[in-house]
């Protein structure tokens, strides 16, 4: 079984393959995808910091 700091930094990766497909797949007329873009990457970076943080303060709080 994972453990949660394991489980987050795996769910990162998966979410930055996922944002370099978006990228890839990105035509000029996609109004959409450059917010789309930000909200997926500040996901990414909030995943990061949780998984490098002290996650027992965090579960406790």
């Amino acid at each position: 079984m994972l453990d949660r700091r394991e489980a987050l930094t795996n769910r990162s990766k998966v979410l930055r393959w996922q944002a370099s497909t978006l990228q890839a797949l990105n035509l000029l007329t996609d109004d959409d995808i450059p917010q789309s873009m930000r909200l997926l990457l500040d996901a990414i970076d909030h995943l990061d910091v949780a998984a490098g943080g002290n996650l027992d303060q965090q579960v406790a709080a």
